[in-house]
């Protein structure tokens, strides 16, 4: 395998888990459940790297970017 490629393996683990995880930051009313998914998406992220999740880098923000924001808003 080169530099840069994504194994198959990884890419089905990414593509099983990422797109579950992330439903929950629309669904999931439980804020730890939710801090639970944000953290379960870095963890993916992280080992499997940016490439094979690429194309749910926007929802992941995005999600993130509300859950810092709920969080901010309920202090």
């Amino acid at each position: 395998m080169c530099a840069g490629e994504v194994s198959r393996q990884a890419q089905h683990i990414v593509d099983s888990a990422l797109p579950l995880l992330l439903k929950a930051f629309d669904t999931d009313d439980d804020k730890e459940a939710v801090t639970a998914a944000v953290l379960g998406c870095g963890v993916i992220l992280t080992g499997a790297g940016a490439q094979s999740c690429q194309k749910y880098m926007e929802a992941m923000a995005t999600g993130s970017s509300m859950v810092r924001n709920n969080n901010n808003n309920s202090k």
